[in-house]
């Protein structure tokens, strides 16, 4: 494992997923390592919830010693479902933040419609696929994951991987578009 590359979080208390590459070349060229950290707490225990998210990352940041760290963003207080989800959302932004600074390493916020855009191609299920029951994840997330041949079971990690591409630079091959003559 080449340490200085880039780590990317997609925070979630049920599961936090990660994945770290060195570069662009070496992400094409084989899967990510990646994974999931199972966070302590509850949802009346945000600190110990925290407090584990810290400990998880500060693990990361000594054995990757990443150039960078990108974080999906939260998503803004009038998408969250709850007051605590949204309470949850913006402490595991903070603590993340935090640890990265202790670690003298910037972290860069990326909302995951648009790193979803830029390396897959588009950001939102279909219509027809939201009738059948897919959600973003399983109907553009997953589909690209399997293209790859990555073998990445989690949703948190599969998302934490596109948020790596995004960072490394990846792009979505788009076609062509022929005009009306």
């Amino acid at each position: 494992m080449q340490t200085g590359g880039v780590l990317f979080l997609d925070l979630s208390r049920a599961g936090t997923g990660w994945a770290y590459s060195f570069d662009l070349d070496t992400l094409i060229a084989s899967q990510p390592e990646s994974g999931v950290w199972i966070l302590q707490g509850d949802k009346w225990s945000f600190g110990r919830t925290w407090a584990s998210l810290d400990n998880s990352l500060a693990a990361a940041l000594k054995l990757y010693q990443p150039r960078k760290v990108g974080i999906e963003a939260p998503l803004p207080a009038r998408a969250q479902t709850t007051p605590e989800s949204g309470r949850l959302a913006l402490g595991l932004t903070a603590t993340a933040e935090q640890t990265c600074y202790r670690f003298s390493v910037e972290p860069t916020l990326v909302k995951c419609e648009v790193a979803r855009h830029k390396v897959i191609g588009r950001a939102y299920a279909a219509e027809d696929e939201k009738r059948r029951g897919l959600d973003v994840k399983s109907a553009i997330v997953a589909p690209w994951i399997r293209q790859r041949g990555w073998k990445i079971s989690d949703h948190n990690s599969a998302d934490a991987c596109v948020g790596l591409a995004y960072m490394l630079g990846w792009s979505a091959r788009r076609p062509s578009v022929r005009r009306a003559a």
